[in-house]
């Protein structure tokens, strides 16, 4: 059974009552709902919790008091997220593909859903990354328009130990410095491969042009990047992109 518990229906530690939560498979949401409400419920709303930072795994830790059988966090990895091309999953991939961009592997920590922006470059300069496909991982009649949205967002109400509620900004508002708009462009299902970067391009732009673009607007389609004659770059090209913008 999949549940959904909005971050806005939370005020100061405790569940706002409320009839007809809806249904929802958000990885986000799910692992909010685990590191934030979860302890709250059991300590009755009171005491603060600090929360706890993830290290990195390396798939070979295995589950525990398992009876007679044996499986690994690798293993949970392969069932749950080997679909890449999926929606839940494919705008993490995108994030990491700009922190290999940017960073050696061992400097790149683990993705936190919490912050402002997606990415924090060694320069201290803050990304979003947004993503799109033409092709889902579902059966289509036709490829899908590619629209960037998201752009702008509020403050997020997460409990009184995070922020106060009352200091959240309630006006949406560009968060980061620079956006990655990541997009597969790919159009053969036959031949289509998330691991070959060959496959992606990528539209870098600043705040700035994202404003005049969109007229202080939160998305972006296709149409406005090729009308404003916005080029992608590859890959391999992104570093340097990025580099220049920040200068």
């Amino acid at each position: 059974m999949q549940a959904t518990l909005l971050r806005s229906d939370v005020r100061n530690g405790q569940l706002r009552e409320k009839v007809g939560i809806t249904a929802c498979s958000d990885l986000d949401n799910l692992a909010w709902l685990s590191f934030y409400i979860g302890p709250r419920l059991r300590s009755g709303g009171g005491m603060p919790y600090k929360r706890i930072t993830p290290k990195k795994l390396t798939g070979q830790e295995p589950f525990i008091n398992t009876g007679s059988k044996q499986f690994t966090v690798l293993d949970f990895w392969q069932y749950a997220f080997s679909a890449l091309n999926s929606n839940v999953l494919r705008g993490a991939l995108a994030e990491f593909l700009i922190e290999n961009a940017l960073k050696d592997p061992q400097d790149i920590d683990v993705r936190s859903p919490w912050g402002d922006w997606d990415v924090m470059t060694p320069d201290d300069t803050k990304l979003e990354v947004k993503c799109c496909a033409y092709i889902q991982d579902w059966d289509q009649t036709d490829y899908s328009k590619i629209v960037f949205s998201g752009l702008k967002a509020k403050g997020v109400y997460y409990s009184e130990a995070v922020k106060s509620y009352k200091d959240i900004p309630t006006e949406a508002t560009y968060k980061a410095d620079i956006y990655v708009l990541a997009l597969l462009h790919h159009k053969d299902h036959a031949t289509l491969d998330l691991l070959d970067l060959n496959q992606w391009s990528f539209y870098v732009l600043p705040r700035q042009q994202v404003f005049e673009i969109t007229n202080n607007g939160s998305s972006i389609s296709m149409y406005k990047l090729l009308k404003n004659e916005i080029e992608p770059c590859k890959f391999v090209e992104l570093q340097n992109k990025i580099n220049t913008l920040q200068d």
